[in-house]
């Protein structure tokens, strides 16, 4: 009995001590700040948005004007953002760039928390206002059914209450809680995707029948459609765990006759901290992401032909851009990323 007392006495004291190395580190190099578990919020808490007559100033006025329709959900609706920050109005601004090339008005078709076959709805009401062009934003949790009790939280679980302030406390114990919960998720989203985009998946089932339906009710209007597929802002880098829901759903646009932009190469290397719009904890894009979105898919239109080439702005760098991008990689190959 004492001997095993002994034993556990001493590999608490070697824990303990272990503990202790970890935190006196941490707060030596200045790891594992306690703000690593607060939520990253910087946008303002108001939400601006114009009335009606104030939108779309290009082509409220204008007979000719060409009319775009974006659909989707909260990742449309520019969620915790400002309205003139999502990607459908930023990319209104970019179509109306030069002169003599026909007014276009981009007009966004968005309810927060619906899924693609949830947006059915949506799209009967843009083609009775005679759209042109529907662009349809999908995401990867498109192909989830409200209530599935296989579903689960894929973001880091904050703790609350003493759990949180001890994590506050001790660097150590809050850098080991974050490394866990990332080996938890690494480990949870292939099983995660497999589940959702399995044929087996009654709501990838759903999905399937909603791009073709999609297809179909566009085609007979004689309106275009092109979809976007987002990426998961939160997991972006070389390590990206979420091929596999990429390529299912491009699989079905494919089959379903749809064309179709996939942006996860335009954000692969850039920072989830910048991107998302609430680090860690909520994955819409932010402000930023929706510039780069709305960027890629205006390139994307021109050059696939869904729009003429008179919409293509005369592209102006100021000089010596490329000299300071290179400065800014040799500083990183050098010291390494901020705060690294």
């Amino acid at each position: 009995m004492r001997r095993t007392l002994k034993i556990a006495g001493l590999v608490l004291f070697g824990l303990a001590l272990g503990l202790g190395g970890l935190e006196v580190a941490l707060r030596v190099v200045g790891v594992g700040a306690a703000t690593e578990l607060d939520p990253l919020y910087d946008r303002s808490l108001l939400r601006l948005s114009p009335d009606s007559t104030r939108r779309n100033p290009w082509g409220r006025h204008e007979e000719d004007a060409m009319r775009v329709a974006v659909i989707g959900d909260s990742f449309t609706n520019a969620f915790a953002n400002q309205w003139y920050d999502g990607y459908g109005q930023r990319l209104e601004h970019l179509l109306n760039l030069r002169d003599g090339a026909r007014p276009v008005e981009v007009r966004v078709f968005a309810k927060n928390g619906t899924t693609t076959w949830e947006q059915l709805p949506l799209l009967d009401r843009v083609l009775k206002g005679g759209v042109e062009l529907v662009i349809l934003g999908i995401f990867l949790n498109d192909t989830q059914v409200k209530g599935d009790p296989q579903l689960e939280t894929r973001s880091v679980r904050i703790p609350d209450g003493w759990r949180l302030e001890l994590l506050r406390l001790s660097r150590a114990l809050g850098w080991i809680y974050l490394r866990a919960e990332n080996v938890r998720l690494n480990w949870t989203f292939k099983e995660h995707e497999e589940y959702l985009f399995s044929p087996a998946n009654e709501g990838f089932r759903r999905f399937e029948g909603a791009i073709r339906e999609f297809a179909e009710k566009t085609d007979r209007s004689g309106a275009g459609l092109v979809a976007v597929i987002w990426p998961n802002m939160f997991a972006l880098g070389p390590g990206y765990p979420m091929q596999l829901s990429h390529d299912r759903i491009a699989q079905a646009l494919v089959e379903a006759g749809v064309p179709y932009l996939d942006l996860l190469d335009e954000f692969r290397d850039k920072s989830p901290v910048r991107m998302a719009v609430y680090p860690g904890v909520d994955s819409h894009p932010s402000e930023i992401a929706h510039r780069v979105g709305a960027t890629a898919i205006f390139s994307y239109l021109v050059a696939e032909g869904h729009l003429d080439g008179s919409y293509r702005p005369r592209r102006e760098r100021p000089q010596g851009e490329q000299y300071w991008l290179g400065r800014v990689r040799q500083k990183r190959n050098r010291f390494g990323p901020p705060g690294g």
